[in-house]
């Protein structure tokens, strides 16, 4: 007699606190209590990784490795993001389980909504439309004190959550998946500067544009935060070219920028990181990191300088054409 397959759900969340490690256990207990999901597997970073990991050597390496070992494995992903700046972690791991075509839910706690450009938006530009985004508004029962709304403002969300999930349905939408025979234009060079969401980004891309220019380079400028932006525009460019550039240069990566890597990490494409940022943190068990390791260990080259950044793509590009012709 076969024996049926337990599926397999990776949880991802922030797990940097006690309180980000709670609430992603009550919540991958609380989905034990879906039909569908009540014999699965759930694997949590952290708690089923670093642990078990190799202690030698590269540790974020080994930890970053057994992470996408897992991801390959896993029949959903389900996340949760909180707060204004979202685990570029995450959106890492969204990015690479888009790739592989592997459905995507994604919940908050959050109580505001956000818009770019008069357009609202589900969470971020790019994860509207790649993921099953249900909104969770807390609204209290009855009138009750701060403490007391809190136990229930969790209860409610975990409750929606169940009922979200009642039914095995994926979310992820195909038609994203057709950019391979839609564009027919090619780069050299995919660049994500954050989106250009801030003016910093924008000068910084001006000194990329004319040294690319200046080299006949050909290159896509992500631009998520102007009008008219779609996912599908990036995901063709991306698709298109040889070389994913993108800035690390904020005390948490871009959130949208990192789902992009993570789909070019799945498309095997050449990564090139740009840190200025000189910060290592050390975690537990004095394991060593930067800004973020899923960032960071998905890069085949990082560069502490733009000039830098710029000679290694223009030397890499040679090596990339030799090789494909």
């Amino acid at each position: 007699m076969n024996s049926v397959k337990k599926k397999f759900v990776y949880f991802a969340s922030k797990l940097f606190s006690p309180s980000d490690r709670l609430i992603t256990l009550k919540m991958s207990e609380s989905l034990c209590g879906v039909p569908f999901l009540s014999d699965a597997n759930f694997f949590i970073p952290y708690r089923d990784s670093n642990e078990k990991v190799d202690e030698y050597g590269d540790v974020a390496k080994n930890i970053f490795n057994a992470d996408i070992k897992s991801l390959l494995l896993s029949d959903m992903l389900i996340c949760r993001i909180d707060g204004l700046s979202y685990d570029s972690g995450v959106g890492f791991e969204i990015g690479f389980c888009f790739g592989k075509q592997i459905p995507i839910v994604v919940f908050s706690l959050d109580f505001y909504d956000s818009s770019v450009n008069s357009k609202k938006i589900a969470y971020s530009p790019m994860l509207s439309e790649i993921a099953h985004c249900p909104k969770f508004q807390y609204s209290p029962s009855n009138p009750c004190g701060y403490k007391d709304q809190l136990k229930e403002n969790i209860e409610q969300f975990l409750s929606f959550i169940n009922k979200e999930l009642s039914s095995p349905v994926y979310y992820y939408p195909k038609y994203l998946f057709d950019f391979s025979i839609r564009n027919n234009n090619k780069y050299d060079v995919f660049i994500d500067f954050s989106g250009l969401k801030y003016e910093w980004c924008r000068i910084l891309i001006d000194k990329v544009s004319y040294a690319f220019s200046d080299s006949k380079i050909s290159f896509w400028v992500s631009s998520r935060y102007h009008n008219n932006y779609t996912s599908s525009e990036d995901i063709e460019s991306l698709c298109s070219s040889m070389i994913y550039f993108i800035c690390l240069d904020e005390s948490e990566p871009n959130f949208d920028s990192s789902i992009i890597e993570g789909l070019a990490y799945s498309m095997n494409k050449y990564i090139v990181g740009y840190e200025s940022q000189q910060v290592i943190r050390y975690v537990e068990n004095k394991q060593k990191m930067g800004i973020n390791l899923m960032n960071e260990k998905s890069c085949n080259y990082i560069a502490s300088s733009l000039d830098d950044a710029i000679s290694h793509i223009k030397s890499t590009i040679t090596v990339l054409k030799d090789n494909s012709n």
